[in-house]
C-alpha cells in the first residue's frame, strides 16, 4: 500500500511539473532580443522586480519603420506538455502586448495579446486556449491549423505598439503613437504542463475573471478589470472610461480564438454606461492571404442608456451588416468559426450626440449556439 501510494504521488508531481522556470535573478536564462537596438538584461533595480533578486528588462526603440521582440528560442528543450504561459510584467507605458508562440516550419505563429497598464506589476495566466493563429501577410498558413505544442521552437513578447503608430493619423480612431525608447520588465517566467489558469468555458469570449485584461485599445480608453461585485453589472467586469474626441472613434479589441465558438450563433453581454450613447459592436473575421492582413467586418449597432442602468445586448449573427469600408468577403456571412477580433467602439459624438467622457461596463461576453 506504501508503495502504491508512493507512485500516486510521483505521478501526480511529474503531470503537474514546471516545464521552464525561471526567476531572472542572476542570468537571462536564454531570452535574446530581436530588431534594431533592442536589448536584454538582467536588472537588480528593486524598482523593476517583482520577486527575487532580478528581472528581466527587456528594452526597446518605438522610433523608426521595424519593430523589436524578446524571444526565449525553446526548441532545443521539450515544451510538447505545455499547457499555458504565465509570468509577471510590468510596462513603463500604457500599451499592448502580443505574446507570440511560433511553431517550427511549416508551421503557424500563434499569439495572445493582454493590456499592460503603465508601471503596474500584474500576473498573466495564458492558456492554450488564449492563442490565435496570425494571418497576416508575412505569416506562415499552418497546415493542420491548429497549435501543437511539440513544434513550437520559440516563445515572443511584442509591444503592439510599434504596429499601432503605423497607423495614419487620419484614420477614424483614436490612436495614441509612442515613440522613443521604452522597457518591459518580466519576472518570475513559467511554462507549466497543467494549465495556467482555469480554461475558458466553451463559447465564452470572456469571463473578466482574470487579473489581466485581454481587451486592448488603440488609444483613447483606460482598462480596468474589476473582480468585485461593487459596480453595475453586480460581478466580474471590464471598466472602459472612454476620453472621447471629435471626429474619432475610441475603440476596444479583443483577439478570439474562432475555431473554439465554431456553430455560435448569437453573441450575448451585459452593458451599462455612464451617460447613454451610441456604440458599434464589429466583428473582424479571418481572410487567409489578405494583402493588408485585414479580413472582412460586421456592424451590428447599440445604444445603451443613461445613469448606469444595465443593458442587455444578445445579437444574432445575421443581424450584423458588412461594412463596405472592408475587404469583402467569399463566404458573404458573418461564421462565428472564422472570427479573428471582436470590437466595440464609441461613436456617439460621430452619430450627432454629445461629445465628451464616458464610463463602460461590460459584463462576460458569451457565445451562444
Amino acid at each position: 500500500m506504501r508503495s502504491t501510494l508512493l507512485l500516486l504521488s510521483l505521478s501526480a508531481f511529474i503531470q503537474g511539473q514546471t516545464l521552464i522556470k525561471q526567476t531572472f535573478d542572476t542570468e537571462t536564462e536564454g531570452w535574446m532580443a530581436m530588431g534594431g537596438t533592442a536589448s536584454v538584461k538582467v536588472t537588480h533595480d528593486a524598482s523593476a522586480i517583482k520577486s527575487g533578486a532580478g528581472a528581466l528588462a527587456y528594452t526597446y526603440s518605438l522610433d523608426g519603420e521595424g519593430f523589436g521582440a524578446a524571444i526565449l528560442p525553446v526548441g532545443a528543450r521539450k515544451v510538447a506538455e505545455m499547457r499555458g504561459v504565465r509570468f509577471w510584467v510590468k510596462s513603463d507605458h500604457d500599451t499592448a502586448v502580443g505574446v507570440l508562440l511560433s511553431e517550427k516550419k511549416p508551421g503557424g505563429n500563434y499569439t495572445a495579446i493582454f493590456w499592460a497598464p503603465k508601471d503596474v506589476w500584474q500576473r498573466v495566466d495564458l492558456n492554450l486556449a488564449d492563442f490565435a493563429a496570425n494571418d497576416g501577410p508575412t505569416d506562415p498558413v499552418d497546415p493542420d491549423g491548429k497549435l501543437d505544442t511539440d513544434q513550437v521552437e520559440g516563445v515572443g513578447l511584442i509591444d503592439l505598439s510599434a504596429l499601432f503608430n503605423h497607423v495614419p493619423a487620419e484614420a477614424p480612431m483614436v490612436v495614441t503613437h509612442s515613440t522613443g525608447s521604452h522597457t518591459l520588465y518580466i519576472d518570475d517566467f513559467e511554462i507549466p504542463s497543467t494549465p495556467a489558469a482555469e480554461a475558458p468555458k466553451p463559447m465564452t469570449v470572456d469571463r473578466f475573471d482574470r487579473s489581466f485584461s485581454s481587451w486592448f485599445t488603440l488609444g483613447g480608453i483606460s482598462i480596468s478589470v474589476l473582480s468585485s461585485t461593487d459596480n453595475p453589472i453586480g460581478g466580474p467586469a471590464l471598466l472602459a472610461s472612454i476620453q472621447a474626441a471629435d471626429g474619432k472613434i475610441a475603440i476596444l479589441t479583443r483577439r478570439v480564438n474562432g475555431p473554439s465558438i465554431a456553430g455560435a450563433k448569437r453573441i450575448a453581454f451585459d452593458v451599462a454606461a455612464d451617460h447613454e450613447g451610441t456604440f458599434i459592436l464589429s466583428i473582424e473575421v479571418e481572410k487567409k492571404g489578405s494583402a493588408t492582413g485585414q479580413g472582412p467586418r460586421y456592424n451590428f449597432m447599440f445604444y445603451p442608456p443613461d445613469g448606469r442602468k444595465v443593458f442587455r445586448v444578445n445579437v444574432s449573427l445575421t443581424d450584423f451588416d458588412h461594412d463596405d469600408n472592408s475587404p469583402e468577403d467569399p463566404a458573404s456571412k458573418l461564421e462565428a468559426g472564422r472570427i479573428k477580433t471582436i470590437s466595440i467602439g464609441d461613436i456617439t459624438a460621430m452619430a450627432g450626440g454629445a461629445s465628451g467622457p464616458n464610463k463602460i461596463w461590460i459584463g462576460p461576453v458569451e457565445m451562444v449556439r
